[in-house]
C-alpha cells in the first residue's frame, strides 16, 4: 500500500491536489481513498457532494466512482465508538504505572486522539488489504507535523511510564 501525503499551509491547494490526484490514480485502476485529517473538511467540497452527505457517512467511506473513496474522519463518532477500551486501557496502564487512579483517569485524555485515530484506520486499512493507494489530505502545517510525529511521541511516553514503573518496583521489593 502506498500513501501520499499532501501538506502545507491552510488554503495552498492541498485539498484540490489530494482529489486530483485520487481520481488520477482511481483512474488507472488502482483502489484509492482520499483521507482527510483536516477537522475543517473539505472533501466533500472538492467532490461537489450534496450538504450533510459525509456527516450522515459518520465518517466511513465513502464511493465516489469505481476505484475511488473518500473519508472524513469522525473523530467524535471515533471516540464514541472505542472510548470504552481507549480509556480503560490507558487507565490500567496508568494504574499499574503507579499513578493514583483520580490522576490516571485525567492523564487518559490524550491530546492527538485525531492523529491516534487516523492512524488506526491507516493500520487497518494496510493489514486488510483494502485500498492500493490512500492519499492524506492534511491539516494546516503544524497539525501535519503533529501527526507524523505521533508514533515517536507515543513511543516516548511509553518509555518514560514504564520506567516509572520499573523504579516504583525496585524500590517497593524490599517490603514485599
Amino acid at each position: 500500500m502506498r500513501v501520499i501525503l499532501f501538506s502545507g499551509k491552510g488554503g495552498v491547494g492541498k485539498t484540490t491536489l489530494a482529489a486530483a490526484t485520487g481520481i488520477k490514480i482511481a483512474k488507472r485502476g488502482k483502489r484509492t481513498l482520499v483521507m482527510s485529517l483536516d477537522p475543517a473538511h473539505s472533501l466533500s467540497d472538492a467532490f461537489d457532494l450534496k450538504h450533510g452527505l459525509m456527516e450522515r457517512n459518520k465518517g466511513k467511506p465513502l464511493k465516489i466512482t469505481k476505484n475511488l473513496y473518500i473519508q472524513e474522519l469522525d473523530v467524535h463518532e471515533e471516540l464514541k465508538k472505542h472510548w470504552g477500551e481507549i480509556h480503560k486501557y490507558l487507565s490500567l496502564l496508568l494504574n499499574v504505572s503507579g499513578f493514583e487512579e483520580v490522576l490516571a483517569e485525567e492523564l487518559a485524555i490524550l491530546p492527538g486522539m485525531e492523529e491516534v485515530s487516523a492512524l488506526l484506520y491507516l493500520n487497518h486499512y494496510y493489514r486488510q488489504k483494502t485500498y492500493d493507494v490512500i492519499i492524506l489530505d492534511c491539516a494546516p502545517t503544524g497539525e501535519s507535523i503533529r501527526f507524523a510525529s505521533i508514533p515517536t511521541a507515543l513511543e516516548w511516553y511509553m518509555k518514560k511510564i514504564f520506567k516509572l514503573e520499573r523504579r516504583v518496583v525496585r524500590y517497593m521489593r524490599p517490603f514485599t
